[in-house]
């Protein structure tokens, strides 16, 4: 706080990339403030029949929409089936959130028109825009299910015509105009609707989703659309906003129109809970949407009796990995956000949340919060983003990620200014940057007891040997022996730090800050910080820091008390002995091993779930290693020095080499050189064993999704840590997504859920 402080008081405007979001992309920085994504609401409730009251979640969550500056909320037509069994009449539904509401805009979703008389439509919106002041909006579907039409006197072959008939009729009426129908006695008599509408003009949608002509004939007359990402991708729907919009200026329609996506929506803050809690009542929800889909698979040939329970199960449960990997937001924040901006940038205006689909009631609620900031994130400003971003602060192991992941290329080269710390610079990451980007490069050491920085060195002294350079204004720095004395140039001692910027100590804990804030012995009444860092000083007069004294260690800019890990892992049944310690990898990245003595204990798999109900992410071990006993020194503790020792003179038990067999494990293996720098690799090879690490496995990842199209997230990179492993989780997610995909071809797939 104290950084941003001090900067903010000299005019400095400054951008604080947010914690929870996935590193890279940093280039967004550099561009003009984008446009605004707008939020609404959504509701298609596959519902309880047993339940006394059915509408509490529509309202509770409508009224939280309207207070807190959602855009509209969303009610669909469906009849005869419990599948949205809670709408069969949008109009009703809408005058009565009409009522109970002061912003949010009531709007359909959808209409199907050609279950009734345009008359009747006109008249009964009418009445809802009143009672809302000006906030109804429609949008047209031209039915799908046969059954429905028991209510129509239209042709179910001519329904999608008849819609657009429709639209033009109701767009007349609600202007004024009129409209000739046959009276009683077989008179043809002109006819307007009452009550008028506040608004001039309807605001009309088309849904639309599978088929391209859809886009185009909603750009034709004018509309907006609705949409969504069942059985389609965001390329796909990129290529059909643009033919919509094209539509739009041939035709002369002003403006770039609406495209509205509706996604199914449930935040938290924590990924696996959520994912948890969702998946159950998602598969439910599917399952009543296959159960509304048999007519047409019946009529395209299939049956749903045709497919086996083990098969749609598996089905069902692949839809909802890959709706919850990249087509809805059910996650947390970090991971849905990515997905908002995307759909922004292929020019998607606003997302309606469905969030009805079995959630408890009070988890919908708490989620809508976490929605609501997420929400926040895509408002508009108005302005430029920010000023050009000069200067930047980071940690050594996010600036290496940056430079390999090439996606903030940009702004690193924007910068004039960049200061690392919180972690060793690395030489070889130094020289990468000077030899990419015109910059000056400074390493900043410091703790956070004496008030962050304490020392830098600047660009120039960074020519030779790295270090961390000289005290700042107002501070004092010693290397001192165990008599805190001097000590002369050249030999290792532990650092201490005085000066302005040493605190008073530790909240409520006064014996920790006695033992680390200790009086200075060279200033009458000074204080001085013992680091715990072991230095020296350099001919030059700079100080070269040279790791840890004590057992905490720093792994990418975190402080870390390796017994807070090691007493997590002996509380695990089957663990008698743990010795947490720092490894470097091939690359030069530090992470955490774990060394253990074991007698059964859990694998690696369900280690890393265990710890992690425990501990942070940066606090788990990217490795774990099984030894038959901890060496001791004389007075009975555990050696780590000879632990380590032990861990480098091992060798590890290497799998014999086993090349590819299959077109998948070839293109993984290929992935795997290319992240891990190492060649070859076999196909049993731990991917964190090789060195891999929760950075490069962000990497990993994208480079997979981007080979292979899929979606899948970095838990499956933790489950699955061999080529072999993840080869076969690759196959059968693409082996269910041909199933899925050949049975949507059958269906008209526009309509499938709106």
């Amino acid at each position: 706080m104290l950084e941003l402080l001090w900067t903010l008081c000299r005019g400095v405007q400054v951008v604080i990339h947010p914690s929870d979001r996935i590193p890279g992309n940093l280039d967004r920085y550099t561009e003009e403030a984008p446009a605004t994504v707008d939020f609404s609401l959504f509701f298609f409730s596959s519902y309880d029949h047993g339940s006394a009251n059915k509408y509490d979640l529509l309202q509770s969550s409508v009224r939280y929409a309207d207070e807190h500056g959602f855009r509209a909320v969303w009610t669909p037509e469906r009849h005869f089936h419990e599948f949205g069994g809670l709408y069969p009449n949008p109009s009703v539904i809408g005058a009565a959130l009409a009522v109970s509401t002061r912003r949010l805009e009531i709007r359909s979703g959808s209409v199907v028109a050609p279950l009734h008389d345009t008359v009747r439509i006109a008249e009964e919106w009418a009445v809802v825009d009143n009672l809302s002041g000006g906030r109804v909006g429609l949008s047209f579907a031209p039915g799908w299910n046969a059954n429905d039409f028991v209510l129509s006197s239209t042709s179910y072959a001519s329904r999608h015509q008849r819609m657009y008939e429709q639209i033009a009729e109701v767009r007349r009426l609600w202007e004024g105009g009129s409209i000739t129908r046959t009276n009683g006695f077989g008179q043809e008599v002109s006819l307007q609707v009452y009550p008028r509408p506040v608004q001039a003009t309807l605001p009309v949608w088309v849904t639309a989703a599978g088929s391209e002509e859809s886009f185009r004939s909603a750009g034709a007359i004018g509309a907006h659309v609705l949409t969504h990402l069942l059985g389609q991708d965001l390329e796909e729907l990129a290529g059909k906003i643009r033919i919509y919009r094209e539509s739009r200026r041939q035709h002369g329609h002003e403006g770039p129109g609406t495209v509205t996506v509706m996604l199914h929506a449930y935040l938290g803050t924590d990924e696996e809970v959520v994912l948890a809690a969702a998946e159950a009542p998602f598969i439910s929800y599917l399952k009543s949407s296959i159960g509304l889909s048999r007519i047409m698979l019946e009529e395209s040939g299939l049956k749903e009796e045709d497919i086996n329970e083990e098969l749609k199960e598996k089905i069902l449960r692949n839809s909802y990995r890959r709706y919850a990997g990249g087509s809805a937001l059910i996650g947390t924040r970090a991971g849905c956000r990515q997905l908002v901006s995307r759909l922004r940038h292929i020019g998607v205006n606003e997302v309606a949340c469905l969030v009805d689909f079995g959630i408890a009631e009070d988890k919908v609620l708490q989620g809508l919060e976490e929605l609501d900031l997420l929400r926040q994130e895509f408002k508009a400003t108005g302005l430029a983003a920010h000023r050009p971003i000069t200067m930047m602060q980071s940690t050594p192991s996010l600036l290496r990620l940056l430079e390999e992941e090439g996606s903030s290329a940009k702004v690193l080269g924007s910068l004039r200014a960049l200061l690392l710390g919180g972690e060793p610079l690395p030489a070889p990451l130094l020289a990468q940057l000077r030899s990419h980007y015109n910059m000056s490069v400074y390493n900043m050491y410091g703790p956070t007891e004496t008030t962050i920085w304490s020392c830098v060195c600047p660009p120039a002294a960074l020519d030779g040997q790295v270090s961390i350079g000289r005290p700042v204004l107002n501070t004092r720095v010693y290397v001192l022996n165990s008599h805190m004395q001097l000590l002369p140039v050249g030999v290792a001692g532990e650092l201490y730090i005085g000066g302005e910027g040493v605190t008073p100590g530790y909240l409520h804990r006064e014996a920790l800050t006695a033992e680390r804030f200790v009086a200075d012995p060279f200033v009458a009444g000074g204080r001085l910080y013992r680091t715990g860092d072991l230095a020296r000083w350099l001919p030059d007069g700079r100080l070269e820091c040279l790791g840890r004294l004590d057992d905490q260690v720093k792994v990418r800019g975190h402080r870390i008390e390796p017994g807070e890990i090691e007493a997590v892992l002996t509380g695990i049944p089957g663990i008698r002995e743990a010795v947490v310690l720092v490894e470097n990898s091939p690359k030069g990245d530090a992470g955490l091993v774990a060394c253990l003595v074991a007698d059964n204990a859990p694998d690696t798999g369900q280690l890393r779930a265990l710890l992690g109900k425990q501990l942070p992410p940066y606090m788990i071990p990217w490795r774990f290693v099984t030894l038959p006993e901890l060496p001791l020194t004389p007075n009975g503790k555990t050696d780590r020095k000879r632990v380590k020792e032990r861990l480098l003179t091992q060798t590890p038990v290497e799998n014999e080499y086993a090349g590819p067999t299959t077109p998948t494990e070839e293109k993984l293996q290929a992935i795997w050189e290319t992240v891990l720098e190492i060649s070859p690799v076999s196909v049993t090879d731990n991917f964190f064993t090789l060195g891999g690490q929760s950075l490069s496995g962000m990497k990993l990842l994208n480079m997979i999704r981007s080979r292979f199209a899929i979606k899948i997230g970095i838990a499956d990179i933790f489950n699955a840590q061999t080529i072999k492993e993840l080869a076969l989780l690759i196959d059968d997610i693409e082996k269910v997504n041909a199933i899925q995909t050949a049975d949507v071809q059958h269906i008209e797939k526009e309509e499938i859920i709106l």
